[in-house]
C-alpha cells in the first residue's frame, strides 16, 4: 500500500498525486499506523512526501504538510528526521525571497515547525539534557527572520509564539537572538493590537537572551516604553509584564533599572484597574527579590522605615524593596522631565504620571532633585490640557506630602517669588496642601509672600490665590490669631482680588473670607478702616499716564467701588484720586470717577463721625477733585469727564443727603450752568444734585428757577419731568431782605403761570 502511494506521488498527473497524498493522510490517521510502526512508515515515505513540499500545485503542498504533521504526532522523539523536515520547511518559508506564495500554507508550515520545536524541546527528559534542535538552529532562526516580515497577520502572531517556544526548547537560543530584534520592533507598529501584544512579549524574551549587546537590549526597552501609551489595554499590560520579568531575570538588570522602571511605573498609573492590579502584584515580587538579594543592607533601613506624616489616603505606600529599586534609578528623571515638556499632550500626561510614581517610591530622597523637578512641574501645572494640569497638581500635592515641609519651603517660596505665574502658584498651593501641620508656623511669611501676587488681572490666577488665602483665613483663628501683620496681609490680598476681579465671579468667596477674617474685629467695615490705607498706598505708578485698563487704575477703582470711603484711609484715597485727576488719561479719570460715585452712594454706611466732620471731608474732596472738572471746557474728553463729575455730585446728594444739604448751596454756582449743557445726562444729574440743596440766596435761586423753567421745554421727557419736580422744592435762604422775599414771590407766580402752559405736554 505504501509503495502504491509513493508511486502515485511521483506521477506527473496532479490528480493522481493528490489522491496518493489523500490516501497517505487517511492511512496515517487510521489505526494501521501507530507508535510501534510509525517510524518504519515514515522512513519509507518521508523522501517522497518532502519532495511534494515543492510541488507546483498548492493543494498537493498543503496535503503533504498535513501528512507530515499527522506522522509527527505519532512519531517518537527521534531527531533523525529533523535534519530533513526543518530544511524542507526552511526552503519554503525561510529564504530571503518569498518562495511559498500561499499565505495559508506558510502559516501551516510555521505551525508545523512550532509543533516540532515543542516536541523536540531540550527540557524533554527523553533527550537527557541534550539539544536536539541545535543542528537546525540556523534554519529555524532564518525562518523566524523571514516570517516576522510576512504581511499576513496570523503568520506574524504565530512567529511570535514560535519565538516563545523556541526560547524554552533550546538553551542555544541566545546565539542569534539579536537578529530578531529589528523585525520584532517593526511589528510594534502593526495596526492590529493582538499582533503588537505578541510582539511585545516576544521582544521581552529576546531581550532576556541577548548576552553580548546591551545597546540592543536598551533599544528594545526604549521602544517598549513608547507603547505604554498604546490604545490597547493588552499591549500596555504586556509592556508592564515584560518590564517586571526583565527586572527579575535580566542578567544586567541592576544597570538597567532606570530604563526598566518606566515600563512598570507606566502600568502602575494605567487607567485600567485590572492592569494596575496585576502589575502591582508583579512589581511587589520584584521588590521582594531585590530585598532578598540586598537583605543585609535593607534590614537596617527597615528598622527606622516610617511612613511620612499624614500619608495621603489616595496613595498606597510601596514596599521597602520597591522603593529601594526606585531610589537607585534617578537617572530616569531627566528623561521624564524632558518628556513633560513635549509638544504632544499624551506624552506630557504619561510623563507626569511617571513622575508621580518616581516621587511615590523615592519619598524624601527626591529632595536632592527638587531644584530640577519643581520648575518643570510648575510649568505643567498650567498646561493647556486640563488632564495634564490636574495630574501635575496631584503630583505636587504628593511631593509636598512626602518631602518634609521644612526641607522644601525655602526653595519653593523662592521660586514663587521670582516667577509669580499661575503654574508656580498652583504648584505651591498643592505642595502646601499636602504638607504636614508644621506649615502653619509660617503663616506670616506665606501671607507676606502672597501680597505682591494679588495684583494680577487673570481670573484663574486670582481664583487660585483666593484658594490658598481662604485656607490661611480659616487657619488664622487657630494659628495666627492676634497677629496684626497676618490680618493685614490677608486683608490686602482679599481686597486686591476683589478690586481686580472684573467679572465679579469671585465676589461671594472674597466677601465670605472677609467676614471670616473680621471675626476678630467687629465688622468688615472695621477691617477696611484699619487696613485699607496701606492697600491704597501700595498701589504703584498712579502718577503715570495710565489708561482705563492699567492695573493701578483698575485697582483703585475696585477699592473705591467695593470698599468705599472710610475715616482712616480717607486722606490716602483722596490723594490717590487727586493724582489720577491731575495726571491720568481721560479714560482713567472716568474710570476712577465711576468708583468714586459708587463709594459716595455708600457714604452713610462707611463714614462714622460727626456731621461737621463728614461735611468737612466731603467738601474737601469735592472742592479738590470734582468742582474743577465741572467747569465747562471744550472737547469730547472734557465733556465726558464733566458728565462723570456731575454724576459724582448727584451720588453725593443721594448717599450723603445731610452733608449735601449744606454743601450744594456753596457749589450751586458751578452746577446751575450745567442745566444748559448739551449732554442730556449732565442736565439730568445737575438737576438731581441741585434738588438736594438747602435754601439758596436770592440770586442763585433766581438763576436756578429760570434755568429749571427753561428745562420744561427740554427735548427729553425725562429732563422735563425732573425739572417740573425740582421747581416745587426751591427755597429762599432765611433772613433775606424783605424786598428779595417779595421778588421771590413774584418769581413763584411767574413759575406758576408757566407751569400751567405745560399741561398740554404729551408726557
Amino acid at each position: 500500500k505504501l509503495e502504491r502511494f509513493c508511486t502515485a506521488l511521483a506521477n506527473p498527473d496532479r490528480r493522481v498525486r493528490q489522491r496518493g497524498l489523500q490516501g497517505l493522510l487517511e492511512l496515517c490517521q487510521s489505526d494501521e499506523v501507530h507508535t510501534e510502526n510509525v517510524t518504519e512508515v515514515f522512513d519509507y515515505i518521508y523522501l517522497h512526501i518532502l519532495k511534494c513540499y515543492v510541488d507546483k500545485y498548492e493543494s498537493c503542498r498543503a496535503a503533504a504538510a498535513s501528512v507530515v504533521s499527522e506522522v509527527l504526532e505519532k512519531l517518537p522523539e527521534n531527531e533523525f528526521f529533523l535534519a530533513y523536515i526543518i530544511p524542507a520547511i526552511a526552503r519554503r518559508i525561510g529564504q530571503k525571497e518569498q518562495v511559498e506564495e500561499s499565505e495559508e500554507l506558510r502559516l501551516q508550515l510555521l505551525e508545523q515547525l512550532t509543533g516540532i520545536v515543542v516536541k523536540y524541546s531540550a527540557v524533554n527528559p527523553v533527550f537527557s539534557g541534550n539539544d536536539p534542535l541545535l543542528k537546525s538552529y540556523n534554519d529555524i532562526m532564518d525562518i523566524l527572520v523571514k516570517t516576522l516580515t510576512d504581511p499576513y497577520p496570523n503568520i506574524l502572531r504565530q512567529s511570535c509564539t514560535l519565538i516563545g517556544e523556541f526560547s524554552v526548547a533550546t538553551p542555544s537560543f541566545h546565539y542569534r537572538a539579536e537578529v530578531l530584534t529589528n523585525p520584532l520592533l517593526a511589528i510594534l507598529k502593526h495596526r492590529h493590537s493582538p499582533i503588537r501584544t505578541a510582539a511585545v512579549e516576544a521582544l521581552g524574551i529576546v531581550a532576556l537572551h541577548i548576552t553580548t549587546n546591551s545597546e540592543c537590549v536598551l533599544k528594545i526597552v526604549v521602544e517598549l516604553s513608547r507603547h505604554l501609551m498604546d490604545d490597547s489595554v493588552n499591549v500596555r499590560r504586556e509592556c508592564g509584564r515584560v518590564g517586571c520579568r526583565l527586572l527579575v531575570e535580566l542578567r544586567d538588570r541592576y544597570g538597567m533599572f532606570d530604563r526598566l522602571l518606566p515600563l512598570v511605573f507606566g502600568c502602575l498609573s494605567d487607567e485600567n484597574p485590572e492592569v494596575v492590579k496585576e502589575i502591582t502584584r508583579l512589581w511587589e515580587k520584584c521588590g521582594q527579590q531585590y530585598y532578598v538579594e540586598n537583605e543585609k543592607e535593607l534590614m537596617k533601613i527597615a528598622v527606622v522605615d516610617y511612613a511620612p506624616e499624614n500619608y495621603l489616603e489616595e496613595w498606597r505606600r510601596p514596599t521597602l524593596g520597591c522603593r529601594s529599586i526606585a531610589q537607585r534609578s534617578f537617572k530616569m528623571l531627566n528623561i521624564i522631565l524632558h518628556e513633560m515638556e513635549d509638544w504632544k499632550e499624551d506624552v506630557r500626561l504619561h510623563a507626569t504620571l511617571l513622575l508621580a510614581q518616581v516621587i511615590l517610591h523615592a519619598e524624601g530622597a527626591i529632595l536632592a532633585y527638587l531644584t530640577d523637578i519643581y520648575p518643570v512641574l510648575a510649568k505643567t501645572c498650567m498646561d493647556g490640557d486640563r488632564w495634564v494640569a490636574a495630574e501635575a497638581v496631584r503630583v505636587a500635592k504628593l511631593l509636598g506630602n512626602l518631602v518634609e515641609y521644612d526641607d522644601w519651603k525655602e526653595r519653593v517660596m523662592e521660586f514663587l517669588e521670582k516667577w509669580p505665574n499661575l503654574g508656580h502658584l498652583k504648584c505651591f498651593i498643592a505642595m502646601f496642601v499636602g504638607a504636614g501641620s508644621t506649615k502653619w508656623q509660617d503663616m506670616e511669611k506665606i501671607s507676606r509672600l502672597l501680597v505682591p501676587l494679588a495684583a494680577n488681572l487673570d481670573t484663574n490666577f486670582q481664583s487660585h490665590l483666593l484658594m490658598i488665602t481662604e485656607m490661611l483665613v480659616e487657619a488664622q483663628q487657630d494659628h495666627g490669631k492676634g497677629s496684626q501683620e497676618i490680618e493685614r496681609n490677608l486683608y490686602e490680598i482679599l481686597v486686591t482680588i476683589l478690586a481686580l476681579n472684573e467679572d465679579n465671579s469671585l465676589h461671594e468667596r472674597v466677601t465670605s473670607s472677609l467676614e471670616n477674617l473680621a471675626q476678630s474685629s467687629s465688622s468688615v467695615n472695621d477691617l477696611h478702616g484699619k487696613h485699607l490705607e496701606s492697600v491704597v498706598k501700595s498701589i504703584q505708578d498712579l502718577d503715570s499716564t495710565n489708561s482705563e485698563r492699567a492695573e493701578p487704575i483698575l485697582h483703585l477703582h475696585g477699592l473705591l467701588f467695593h470698599c468705599g470711603f472710610h475715616i482712616q484711609p480717607f486722606s490716602a484715597l483722596q490723594e490717590a484720586v487727586e493724582i489720577v485727576m491731575e495726571l491720568g488719561a481721560p479714560e482713567a479719570k472716568i474710570k476712577i470717577l465711576c468708583g468714586v460715585s459708587a463709594a459716595l452712594l455708600k457714604w452713610r454706611e462707611t463714614i462714622h463721625t460727626s456731621l461737621e466732620g463728614r461735611i468737612a471731608l466731603l467738601r474737601g474732596f469735592l472742592d479738590t477733585n470734582i468742582i474743577p472738572a465741572i467747569v465747562w471746557k471744550a472737547g469730547f474728553n472734557a465733556e465726558s469727564i464733566r458728565a462723570m463729575c456731575t454724576t459724582v455730585v448727584a451720588s453725593a446728594a443721594q448717599g450723603a443727603p445731610e452733608e449735601s444739604f449744606v454743601i450744594i448751596p456753596d457749589i450751586a454756582e458751578y452746577l446751575i450752568p450745567l442745566l444748559d449743557d448739551d449732554l442730556v445726562v449732565i442736565r439730568k444729574f445737575a438737576i438731581a444734585a441741585l434738588v438736594a440743596s438747602g435754601p439758596l440766596p436770592f440770586e442763585q435761586l433766581r438763576l436756578l428757577a429760570f434755568g429749571l423753567l427753561a428745562r420744561l421745554d427740554d427735548p427729553s421727557g425725562e429732563i422735563r419731568c425732573a425739572a417740573g419736580s425740582a421747581l416745587t422744592k426751591l427755597k429762599l435762604k432765611a433772613g433775606s431782605d424783605p424786598a428779595l422775599s417779595e421778588a421771590w414771590r413774584k418769581i413763584i407766580k411767574e413759575i406758576f403761570h408757566k407751569i400751567v402752559l405745560h399741561f398740554d405736554d404729551p408726557d
